[in-house]
């Protein structure tokens, strides 16, 4: 059964979303290796803080309610992945689950874990 109202219901929730997107690991002067986001995109996405049934479904302390549902609707030029990130209201977030409801409802939900401590991600961009 398809519940494409379902996705419908969650552009009440649209809020300015910054996503970076990690670029392939290279290796610094140290021979440590290193990521770098390959891509910075700016959306506008709904955005929801985890729920209490999502919370009581999880195992426990995996996620926690400073955690955040990120929602993508459209298709969209960036293809996100389990450790990349996200920035909403200047909180940063962790890709830790991806649910493909595409089918169902018409979505994708990427649920952030909340990034620890705050600090700004470095920005390389790899032509």
């Amino acid at each position: 059964m398809m519940l494409k109202g379902l996705g419908l219901t969650l552009l009440k929730h649209n809020k300015d979303v910054t996503l970076y997107v990690k670029g392939e690991s290279t290796k610094d002067a140290n021979g440590e290796y290193v990521e770098s986001v390959a891509m910075k995109s700016e959306k506008i996405w709904p955005s929801t803080p985890i729920s209490g049934r999502q919370l009581n479904l999880s195992d426990a302390g995996s996620f926690s309610s400073e955690d955040r549902n990120l929602f993508q609707l459209e298709p969209c030029d960036v293809e996100l992945k389990f450790n990349d990130e996200f920035k909403v209201n200047n909180t940063y977030y962790v890709i830790r689950d991806i649910k493909d409801m595409r089918d169902e409802g018409g979505f994708i939900r990427y649920l952030g874990r909340k990034k620890d401590p705050q600090i700004d991600t470095e920005i390389e961009v790899i032509p």
